[in-house]
């Protein structure tokens, strides 16, 4: 509605996407908005479902993007040091 990019989305531009999302082959094949919670942001390809929470920071290019099933299999410390925007699901079919 103010015909400029948020806050976050310039964040976005500042700092970047991780290294792995930008290397990705496969492209989005759609995007929405959780109307129920406005800072998710749902992507989905051919193989797989993504939910970037803009209230979670961005991880760095040091930080592993898991698939949700092998992130649950980890100590839960090590759980916490990957807590970042990207929650990525491979078996949403």
């Amino acid at each position: 509605p103010e015909k400029q990019y948020t806050a976050w989305s310039r964040m976005v531009q500042n700092c970047g996407l991780h290294k792995v999302w930008l290397e990705r082959d496969s492209p989005i094949t759609h995007i929405t908005f959780n109307p129920k919670n406005p800072s998710h942001i749902l992507l989905h390809d051919v193989y797989m479902f993504c939910v970037l929470d803009k209230s979670l920071p961005l991880p760095d290019n040091s930080a592993l993007l898991m698939n949700q099933s092998t992130l649950k299999q980890l100590p839960e410390t090590a759980r916490q040091r990957q807590l970042h925007a990207f929650k990525i699901c491979k078996k949403f079919q």
